[in-house]
């Protein structure tokens, strides 16, 4: 089969790195971005390696994380499912690693849609139901704080009234430039991943790129 092929699975990943990529230039200048659920702003980072003249608000609900995003952005702390911007208030939203976390998830989607312009974008990203078969590093019930990980098919139910661009199982965001995430370079654990990378075998994340078009 094709997609078995290491060849495949590298070319897969860079193709979802570049769709990433592309999606994030094609913004306007200076678009507004929300980082919802930010945590320590590694996502914001990556962004703005990508666009320095994106105007990032980082979100979580936790106020300690403002000491730690990066400086060119801004902080609001607050409750996804009750966002506190206008209606149309951005042209993308960042939506990392959230969504596994939520009791409701279709009312923080239903909040990112509203706050969104027209036209703009959504990039989403949660753990798939493979990590937790798959104790490399952290396996997904590791994490007291997570409630359920998640399928191709059920991204595509939460995101359905979304015009989907690209939906696909990968390698964690993390994992596209590691060094911006502080990975780890050595160690039996990050070999083990590399080598499972190779084959294609640790794509333990469902990765969307979504528009929404009215």
């Amino acid at each position: 089969m094709l997609n078995k092929n290491p060849l495949f699975a590298i070319l897969n990943r860079l193709m979802n790195r570049t769709q990433f990529e592309q999606h994030l230039r094609s913004l306007p200048p200076k678009a507004k971005v929300l980082d919802a659920g930010c945590g320590t702003g590694h996502n914001s980072r990556y962004a703005l390696f990508l666009r320095p003249d994106l105007k990032i608000t980082c979100l979580d609900i936790d106020p300690s994380y403002k000491k730690v995003v990066p400086g060119e952005t801004s902080f609001v702390s607050g409750d996804v499912n009750r966002l506190k911007f206008k209606n149309e208030s951005f042209d993308a939203v960042l939506c990392f690693h959230l969504i596994e976390h939520l009791p409701a998830p279709h009312q923080a989607v239903g909040e990112f849609r509203r706050v969104l312009k027209k036209g703009g974008l959504i990039f989403a990203e949660a753990p798939n139901w493979t990590c937790t078969l798959l104790p490399i590093g952290t396996n997904f019930w590791d994490d007291p704080t997570h409630l359920r990980p998640h399928s191709k098919a059920s991204f595509a139910e939460l995101f359905k009234d979304f015009s989907t661009a690209l939906l696909e199982t990968d390698e964690p965001i993390m994992f596209f430039i590691p060094a911006l995430y502080n990975i780890p370079k050595g160690g039996i654990t990050n070999l083990l991943r590399k080598v499972m990378s190779f084959f294609g075998l640790f794509r333990i994340a469902v990765f969307l790129i979504a528009k929404k078009t009215k």
